[in-house]
C-alpha cells in the first residue's frame, strides 16, 4: 500500500472531501493527525496537492515499475516519465527497456531485470514528490470603459492636491536632505508628468463609480479599498541611463583620468502601472506602455483587473480565515491529546507509587509479625508497648487505605498534567 500525506487545508475541507466522494475512493482517515493517509487510487497530475509525498521501498517501486507502464505510473505520482526514470536510476532500480510493453502485449518473450541488493541505507526508503504545476498564464480580463477627457475641468481631489504640491515644490526649488539644506533645481513639469496625473484622475473617477474608495497609505502610497480589502497601486515613469557633460564646477574637482561626463538616470517618457499588492497568479500586475499601445489604452484593462481582483481577494481572505480556523482546531485537538497523555502518565505514575507503598506496607507487616513475639517476652516495658501499639496503628491505617478502591480512585482523579513537574 502506498502512503501519501495529503493536507486537507490545501484543498479546503469541503472541496477535498467532495472530490474524494466523486472519485469513489476508499480511504482511511488517521484521527490522530487529521490527515488522509492512504489512498487506493492515483491522483491525476493536475489535481495532486503540492505537499503530497509518496514513501516507498525499493522493492515496492521496483514491483510497480515492472507492473505499470512508466508514463502511466509517473502521472499517478505527479511526475513525468523522465522524472520517474531519474529517480529509479538514482536508486539503482532497473526499468523496462523501450518496446517492453508492446512486445509483452503481443505475446512475445520479454526479459525482466532483477533488482540488485542495495548497500546504502539511504536508498531503502524513496520519497517521491510531485512536480509543482506550471505558473498559469494571465487571465483574459475583459476591459471596462474608461473615458479620459482631453481637458479636465475638475480634477479628483487627490490629484488636485498632488498638482498643487508639485508646483509649490518646483516654485521653491529647495529641499531638506539628510540633516543639511541642499539646493536643487527640479525638472520642469514634463508632458509625461501631466499624462501621469491625467491617467490617475481618470482611473480614480472610474473606480469611485464602481463603489471603490481611494486612500493614501504610508509614504503616500495609493490604496484602492473595498471594505477590508486593500490593493496598492503605483504609476511611475520608467528611467534610463543618460550621459551628460560635467559642469564647470565639476570639472574643477575632476580627478586625473576621470571621464568628463556623468551618468544619470533620466525619464524615458514611458509610463509603468504596477499593482504592488498580492493578486492571484492568473491576474496581470504590471502594464508598460509601448510604441503601439499607450497607458491610456490599457486603462480599461487595468480597471477590469482591479474590479475582478477585489472579490477574489475577499474569497481568498475568507479561505485563509477558514484554513486558520481549521488549523487552530487541529492544534487545540493536538494540545488536548498531549494534555490527556501527560495526565494519564501522571496518574499511572501515582498508581505505581501506591503499589510501591502497598509493597512497603506488606514488608512492614511481615517485619512487625516477626518482632511482635519478641516484644511479648519483655512484659512491663511501657516504651516497647507504646512503640508496638504505634506501629500496629500505622499498619492498620495503611492497610485500610490501600484496601479502599474508592479512596484510591478518588486520589487518582485529583492528579492533573501539572502534578509532576520533573
Amino acid at each position: 500500500m502506498i502512503t501519501i500525506r495529503l493536507s486537507v487545508l490545501e484543498w479546503g475541507e469541503t472541496g477535498f472531501l467532495k472530490f474524494i466522494f466523486q472519485r469513489k475512493a476508499s480511504l482511511r482517515v488517521q484521527q490522530s493527525s487529521g490527515h488522509i493517509s492512504r489512498l487506493s487510487w492515483p491522483l491525476p497530475m493536475n489535481l495532486m496537492p503540492l505537499d503530497a509525498t509518496t514513501r516507498l521501498t525499493r522493492e515496492e517501486l521496483y514491483g510497480m515499475v515492472w507492473q505499470t507502464p512508466m508514463s502511466r505510473l509517473a502521472s499517478s505520482f505527479g511526475l513525468s516519465g523522465n522524472g520517474l526514470k531519474k529517480i529509479c536510476a538514482r536508486h539503482d532500480i532497473p526499468v523496462p527497456p523501450r518496446g517492453y510493453w508492446a512486445r509483452k502485449a503481443a505475446g512475445q518473450r520479454v526479459v525482466k531485470y532483477r533488482l540488485q541488493t542495495s548497500t546504502t541505507p539511504a536508498q531503502q526508503i524513496i520519497e517521491i514528490r510531485p512536480t509543482p504545476p506550471a505558473k498559469p498564464k494571465p487571465a483574459d480580463i475583459p476591459p471596462m470603459k474608461v473615458t479620459i477627457p482631453r481637458q479636465t475641468r475638475q480634477q479628483h481631489r487627490l490629484v488636485a492636491d498632488w498638482v498643487i504640491e508639485d508646483k509649490e515644490r518646483r516654485r521653491k526649488g529647495w529641499r531638506y536632505d539628510i540633516g543639511v539644506w541642499a539646493r536643487y533645481h527640479p525638472d520642469p513639469f514634463s508632458q509625461t508628468g501631466q499624462r501621469r496625473y491625467r491617467v490617475l484622475d481618470a482611473l480614480f473617477k472610474a473606480l469611485e463609480k464602481e463603489k471603490l474608495s481611494i486612500q493614501l497609505g504610508d509614504r503616500q502610497s495609493i490604496l484602492i479599498a473595498d471594505g477590508n480589502e486593500r490593493i496598492e497601486i503605483s504609476i511611475r515613469e520608467k528611467k534610463k541611463q543618460d550621459r551628460r557633460p560635467m559642469t564647470a564646477a565639476e570639472l574643477r574637482w575632476r580627478s586625473p583620468g576621470e571621464k568628463n561626463w556623468r551618468v544619470e538616470m533620466v525619464g524615458s517618457g514611458i509610463l509603468v502601472f504596477e499593482v504592488k499588492s498580492y493578486l492571484p497568479e492568473a491576474l496581470k500586475r504590471s502594464w508598460t506602455e509601448t510604441a503601439e499601445q499607450s497607458l491610456e489604452d490599457c486603462l480599461g484593462e487595468i480597471l477590469g483587473t482591479i474590479c475582478a481582483a477585489i472579490p477574489l481577494l475577499r474569497i481568498q481572505r475568507q479561505r485563509e480565515a477558514e484554513m486558520r480556523r481549521l488549523r487552530e482546531i487541529e492544534e487545540s485537538k493536538a494540545q488536548e491529546l498531549r494534555r490527556q497523555k501527560r495526565q494519564d502518565e501522571n496518574r499511572w505514575r501515582r498508581f505505581i507509587e501506591i503499589a510501591r507503598n502497598w509493597e512497603d506496607v506488606e514488608k512492614a507487616r511481615r517485619l512487625f509479625d516477626h518482632l511482635a513475639p519478641a516484644a511479648e517476652l519483655v512484659p512491663g516495658d511501657q516504651r516497647i508497648a507504646d512503640g508496638v501499639a504505634w506501629i500496629d496503628r500505622r499498619l492498620t491505617q495503611g492497610e485500610a487505605k490501600l484496601a479502599d478502591i474508592e479512596e484510591i480512585l478518588a486520589e487518582l482523579e485529583t492528579i492533573t498534567e501539572w502534578t509532576y513537574r520533573d
